[in-house]
């Protein structure tokens, strides 16, 4: 029973009506009062050890605010327990700060308990920002502020003594009375608002764990794209490691040696390239090899570049441009690794059957003959990749420029390619190429033979509207070159475009060099335009190269009048124009300054000889010297052709001239223009490590290993220079050049130079004089150089009893070599044989299984014996 219910009995025992007993009843009355109020202080006081409780529980747990609300609840109690009057009210306020106190006791029992329960750090970091929310603080808050306004209504309670509290002790008790509900209130309030709070901040947990998730979900994902990344990365550099192995050739339509083949002006040889891009796009076709066939300067190779740019752009286009100038882009043997390469490159599905393709290709030796390479590169990825709807283009230009055999090379190449079009119905092959004939013959199949089907035969000269195209190429380039103004050409001779349209005669390459030709000096061009004019209607129809080979006549004749009485002009001049057309490589303004011609005579010659040469901007010591289209350096070399006979290039003459340049190269003690202090020291300490004049006696084979290791140590310090290049041009190639040479007396020299201080280190391959070639084909190359040197005339018995020595010597030591060579692996085969304590066998040779004896037994020699045989 609680208090306030006994205080009501009490009263219930007291009668105002009755006398003696009323004033009994009053005594019974106050000392129950008395009690009542006794057991109301054993109440606060253990209000008091609760509120204590709480506060000990709530120095554990960092809520703000629920320390200042157990301070307001404690004052209260302090007022209410000085409060000696008013009984029930006062039992009413201990019961509202009673409930309250336990409200508050379970909640901070609850958070010490999810406190407790919390280990990992992440949870620990929910729970504080949970107890420091919004929610929590602002319940709290009012919580708090509901308390203080009880707090200040219960300051009416205090008085200063015992009468004033006996007087105003009606006004306490409604005081009381409201400190009871305003605490219910309080306390209620807070239970509403906690549970609100609960769901909102249970709402924002759930939000927040699913943020987690999903942040855990996005990094997860980020971290497996990354790895999926590296992994590609990885797999990407793994097949380009393997693709590289190919060692393509730089010959496709987007590099830059195939720069000078991207010419076609637009709105040109529009009905070809609809006619070419119609075929190359159908979808079931029996001609699937389109040989497009013409002579030189027609402009096959700008069709082919041109088709093969527009058809990249949706398809799989791979490419392969040869050029006899250039001796990466010249050998057959690049086209199938070159080709393999590319389509690679072009299709991501198509790629790993290729990278597959070429890393078992290359298991097998990085050089296969044709065969291997056609069907292990191209045939066998490309039938994987055949359920694949994509069309696959490839286009060879210029198989004619190619420099391996026209016998056997070419051939087999062109019929390989026509195998693979025929067993592959995607593929679609165009072959751009001069009408030779063993190119022709090649491709021509007997009836009976299924691959004759697949081959068409288009001649560009027979194609119409050949004229009309030359005459938006010439219209095109006086309008560029005029840039606004009128050229003094065509106000002389109105008509020009259509008479240079006229002479040209279907020659894309004429056109193109009488343009260059007339608007490179516009105040001679009306001149020249005459002179042209004059000596081709004296040609009347001698020919398809007649007009062209007469322009080029005229541009000798103009570029050199002034110099033909200046001998060392002259002479400088016919150097030049020999590299030009004999080399079958590119070198700079420095390259022949380094050969001996100055570098004014050869930039002399490209200025003048601009409407030829490749020539873009102003001409520098890295200006290349290179020919704008085959036929000019043809031309020169041709005695039937230019006629022009002082600048006319000899083939014998030219390659004397030449050859004695790179002989006389060789000759140095180092190589000229090496860029850095490092790498002259290097060679000058090559060179002085033979010891020369040479003797007939070889270096030592430790000699020349340790040589070798020496040149090899420091390899990766070679500079990459234009003269490294003409270095490597002279070792490779003065054998190409002497040989079809006539022997004159700079040459002699220079070959007898050679020979006294380089033709031993050359031919047994000491760096950097080392020669490409195998050790006997370096041999025999010498005794074809014998062997030329002993027909000239002029020659000197003893150059010629000295290379002959070299050779008969070097020859000797190949097969002492040889020898060692043979007993190092018979030395490598012995295998003791077992012996016991009485055994006398001498050790034996043990022959391999493929040389046992017929009968089955090996036959066993003594090492001994063998080795004396």
């Amino acid at each position: 029973m609680s208090l306030k219910s006994r205080l009501h009995l009490g009263r219930k025992r007291t009668s105002p009506v009755e006398g003696p007993v009323q004033s009994d009843n009053a005594t019974n009355s106050e000392a129950h009062s008395d009690r009542f109020g006794d057991e109301l202080d054993t109440v606060i006081a253990n209000i008091l050890e609760l509120l204590d409780v709480t506060d000990d529980l709530l120095s554990g747990v960092s809520v703000p605010g629920l320390k200042e609300a157990l301070t307001i609840v404690k004052s209260l109690l302090d007022r209410v327990q000085k409060t000696r009057e008013n009984l029930e009210e006062k039992d009413d306020v201990c019961e509202s700060i009673q409930a309250l106190l336990k409200l508050l006791r379970s909640s901070i029992e609850a958070i010490c308990s999810a406190e407790q329960s919390t280990s990992e750090t992440e949870d620990q970091d929910t729970m504080k920002n949970t107890l420091n929310s919004q929610l929590l603080q602002s319940q709290i808050g009012d919580f708090v502020q509901a308390l203080n306004k009880v707090l200040k209504l219960s300051r009416k309670l205090d008085h200063s003594n015992f009468l004033s509290a006996a007087w105003h002790a009606k006004t306490d008790a409604s005081v009381l009375e409201r400190m009871h509900k305003k605490i219910d209130e309080a306390r209620d309030q807070f239970i509403v608002r906690g549970e609100l709070n609960k769901a909102r901040l249970l709402s924002e947990q759930l939000n927040e764990a699913q943020k987690t998730r999903q942040d855990a979900e996005r990094h997860h994902i980020e971290n497996r794209l990354r790895e999926l990344q590296r992994l590609e990365e990885e797999k990407r550099e793994k097949e380009n490691k393997i693709l590289s192995g190919l060692t393509p050739a730089p010959a496709s339509h987007r590099s830059d040696n195939t720069s000078e083949k991207a010419r076609l002006e637009p709105g040109t040889r529009i009905i070809i390239l609809n006619d070419l891009v119609t075929w190359a796009t159908q979808t079931d076709i029996e001609h699937r090899v389109f040989v497009l066939h013409g002579g030189a300067g027609m402009g096959k190779s700008s069709i082919a570049h041109q088709l093969t740019r527009q058809l990249a752009e949706d398809y799989i286009v791979a490419s392969f441009f040869f050029n006899r100038g250039n001796s990466d882009c010249n050998d057959a043997h690049r086209l199938f690794p070159t080709l393999a390469h590319q389509l690679a490159s072009c299709n991501e599905n198509l790629r790993a059957y290729i990278v597959e393709a070429v890393e078992t290709y290359l298991s097998k030796g990085s050089s296969q003959v044709l065969s291997y390479q056609a069907h292990d590169l191209l045939e066998s990825p490309l039938k994987q990749f055949l359920p694949s709807p994509s069309l696959i283009f490839f286009a060879i230009d210029g198989i004619d420029e190619c420099t391996n055999s026209p016998t056997y090379t070419v051939p087999d190449v062109l019929r390989l390619l026509c195998d693979l079009a025929h067993q592959i119905p995607t593929i679609r092959i165009l072959i751009a190429t001069r009408p030779e004939g063993y190119i022709m013959d090649s491709l021509r199949f007997d009836d009976e033979d299924e691959r004759g089907c697949t081959v068409q035969f288009c001649d560009l000269q027979q194609q119409p509207n050949v004229d009309a195209d030359i005459r938006f190429f010439i219209d095109a380039e006086l309008k560029r070159c005029a840039a606004g103004r009128k050229l003094p050409l065509l106000l002389a001779r109105p008509d020009a475009a259509d008479t240079l349209t006229r002479l040209s005669d279907g020659l894309f390459v004429y056109a193109s060099t009488v343009t260059r030709a007339l608007t490179q000096d516009r105040y001679y061009a009306v001149e020249l335009f005459d002179k042209l004019l004059v000596s081709h209607e004296s040609l009347g129809g001698t020919g398809i190269y007649a007009r062209l080979d007469a322009l080029y006549n005229h541009i000798l004749d103009n570029a050199f009048s002034e110099i033909r009485t200046d001998a060392t002009r002259v002479v400088h001049t016919q150097h030049v124009l020999a590299w030009l057309a004999l080399v079958q490589q590119n070198f700079t303004v420095a390259n022949l300054q380094a050969v001996g011609i100055p570098e004014h005579a050869t930039s002399y010659v490209i200025d003048r000889l601009r409407s030829v040469l490749e020539v873009e901007d102003e001409i520098t010591p890295t200006t290349v010297l290179k020919a704008s289209h085959a036929s000019f350096p043809q031309y020169l070399v041709d005695a039937t052709r230019c006629h022009n006979s002082t600048f006319a290039v000899v083939p014998s003459f030219g390659h004397a001239l030449i050859a004695c340049s790179l002989l006389n190269l060789l000759s140095r003690d180092e190589p000229v223009s090496w860029a850095g202090n490092k790498a002259e020291q290097l060679v000058r300490g090559a060179a002085t490590y033979v010891q020369w004049p040479p003797t007939s006696d070889y270096l030592s084979s430790n000699e020349q290993s340790n040589h070798s290791e020496n040149f090899e140590e420091h390899e990766g310090i070679w500079p990459e220079q234009p003269s490294f290049d003409l270095w490597a041009y002279a070792n490779r190639s003065w054998i190409d050049h002497i040989t079809p040479a006539r022997l004159s007396e700079p040459l002699n020299e220079a070959l007898a130079l050679f020979c006294k201080t380089r033709l031993r280190d050359w031919i047994v391959c000491v760096r950097p004089w080392g020669h490409p070639y195998a050790e006997y084909s370096a041999v025999d190359v010498i005794e074809r150089v014998r062997d030329w040197y002993e027909r000239q005339e002029g020659r000197d018995e003893n150059i010629l009893t000295f290379i002959n020595n070299i050779v008969i010597a070097r020859r000797q030591e190949l097969a002492n070599e040889k020898k060692r060579r043979f007993r190092r692996y018979l030395q490598s085969l012995w295998n003791p044989a077992p012996r016991t304590s009485t055994s006398k066998r001498p050790y034996t040779f043990r022959i391999p299984h493929w040389k046992k004896h017929p009968r089955g037994e090996a036959k066993l020699k003594p090492l001994p014996t063998i080795l004396e045989e």
